[in-house]
């Protein structure tokens, strides 16, 4: 960064002086190329600025195998949820990929899928919070059947700048563990950040571990202990 201003700025200079001599050809060449310079570069730069770009989610997951516990790079922050349930993790498998039937485990969400086809790897479905008219996008990254389910947001959400959440289910003696890990940002910059430690992770983790304790009483009503 300081390189691309620093010659910013030298072009500045450039275009400066030969603005008080344009009579010199020279000194036209050097206008010229500061122009161009500044618009094609610096103005670029300032302008487009991409979203986040996350790396491949089998790259995070070899990262995080190694007992990294830092969010996935591209995130502020995480956190994760389990239960045991006394049920099959073919069961909970069905319960969890039947979007448009998450609202009994999310009552303050409505869910629809974007298409009549089965879900699959690269499917997108919608989630809008009861009482607002705005629908936000989610896209299926791994459907790993009756083991795993992996999403990530790729629309605006009023709350989340990105989200993307893992649940699995894993067998437990004669039930299963239902476990997700949800790595996100909040909107707003430094203003999300505060409100993500102050207590916005506490009220999501909330969310999702409620949402958790619905699926286990929808599946098996297991009374094992909560995470």
């Amino acid at each position: 960064m300081l390189a691309l201003f620093g010659t910013a700025l030298g072009s500045v200079v450039v275009g400066g002086k030969a603005l008080t001599d344009l009579r010199d050809p020279a000194a036209l060449w050097g206008l010229a190329g500061a122009v161009v310079y500044l618009l094609g570069v610096v103005l670029v730069t300032a302008v487009y600025r991409p979203g986040p770009r996350f790396p491949p989610l089998a790259h995070e997951e070899k990262r995080m195998a190694s007992g990294d516990t830092r969010p996935m790079e591209g995130f502020a922050d995480f956190f994760e949820v389990s239960v045991t349930v006394d049920a099959s993790a073919e069961r909970l498998y069905d319960l969890v990929t039947n979007i448009e039937g998450l609202s009994e485990f999310f009552p303050s969400v409505s869910f629809k899928l974007d298409s009549d086809t089965p879900l699959a790897v690269g499917s997108t479905y919608q989630t809008r919070q009861k009482g607002s008219k705005t629908w936000v996008p989610y896209r299926v990254l791994v459907l790993d059947p009756n083991a795993r389910m992996s999403a990530e947001l790729i629309g605006k959400d009023p709350l989340f700048e990105s989200l993307r959440y893992d649940h699995r289910f894993i067998p437990e003696g004669s039930g299963t563990m239902s476990r997700e890990r949800v790595d996100y940002t909040f909107r707003y910059g430094l203003a999300g950040r505060v409100l993500n430690f102050v207590i916005g992770k506490r009220l999501v983790r909330k969310q999702v571990l409620d949402a958790h304790k619905r699926l286990r009483e929808a599946a098996g009503r297991d009374q094992g202990p909560v995470d």
